[in-house]
């Protein structure tokens, strides 16, 4: 019974060692061996997601907007992630309704980011499905808050 206990925490025991072994090889791998005084991978400074895949945020990219305001405008604030400011900055350019939103092909939400100033919010925040929704009619939990006044935008 004790060999077999033995054998277990040897066992654990190696696997471990080579778990470390690997993980070790792999950081030494992808950072090198240029390391900060700290101890730690200097950090670049913060950059936008198509600027991190070697890609430039091209001005073909841009979101068609309407000419003119339309008669309706939706209340883009009822998307969760879109405030006021952001609201502005839609409509500056040209951008008033769901529908608009709910069309954006990858390549518009890449140049609205960047416009911006906020990698990665619109998918992570999931600003297309939410404008898809409320422009078939639907609502959304975020949207039932904002139609009762519960979101406080001061």
């Amino acid at each position: 019974m004790k060999y077999l206990f033995f054998e277990v925490w040897l066992l654990l025991l190696l696997a471990f060692s080579l778990g470390w072994f690997c993980h070790w090889l792999f950081r030494w791998r992808t950072h090198g061996k240029d390391k900060s005084p700290a101890g730690t991978a200097a950090r670049e400074p913060h950059q936008s997601p198509a600027s991190q895949t070697d890609m430039t945020v091209n001005e073909k990219w841009r979101p068609a907007g309407l000419a003119n305001r339309p008669e309706v405008v939706d209340d883009l604030k009822r998307i969760k992630g879109i405030g006021p400011a952001i609201e502005q900055s839609l409509q500056e350019l040209g951008i008033y309704q769901f529908e608009q939103i709910a069309n954006w092909s990858q390549d518009n939400i890449l140049w609205i980011e960047d416009f911006i100033s906020f990698p990665g919010r619109i998918m992570r925040e999931e600003w297309v499905t939410q404008a898809d929704i409320l422009q078939r009619g639907g609502s959304t939990e975020f949207a039932s808050r904002v139609d009762e006044g519960a979101v406080d935008y001061d």
